[in-house]
């Protein structure tokens, strides 16, 4: 799982490059925002079983305070796990063909995308 997570971070933030550098916040909150929105469509997913929507709308600013507070819990472990190891993660990688770059790069983009769509799809 760390692996995906590297190259995750990794095409992040050979993205945006140009204006993050080699220790980019934007790839940062991209790969934090995608394991915090894990953790939420698996509680999402057993919380719909157990409760109905009328049962949850009391507690939504606590649901909410809750994931913000794993977001922010991941946004700081990954950006000390990832501090300056953009160089390493480029070696690690530059020998990609042009094909199974365009996959993974697809791959990123649908892990970007898929949590937030899962999400919605339980919640509403």
């Amino acid at each position: 799982m760390t692996k995906i997570f590297d190259y995750i971070y990794y095409r992040i933030n050979k993205a945006y490059f140009k204006w993050d550098g080699r220790n980019g916040i934007t790839s940062i909150i991209g790969l934090s925002m995608i394991q915090s929105m894990l953790i939420a469509d698996c509680f999402a997913i057993i919380i719909k079983q157990i409760f109905d929507r009328d049962q949850l709308i009391p507690f939504a600013k606590t649901i909410a305070a809750g994931w913000t507070i794993i977001f922010f819990i991941f946004l700081v472990w990954n950006f000390f796990r990832y501090k300056d190891k953009y160089n390493f993660l480029k070696n690690k990688w530059k020998t990609e063909t042009k094909t199974i770059r365009i996959i993974r790069g697809w791959a990123v983009f649908g892990s970007l995308v898929l949590p937030w769509l899962i999400l919605f799809l339980f919640v509403v």
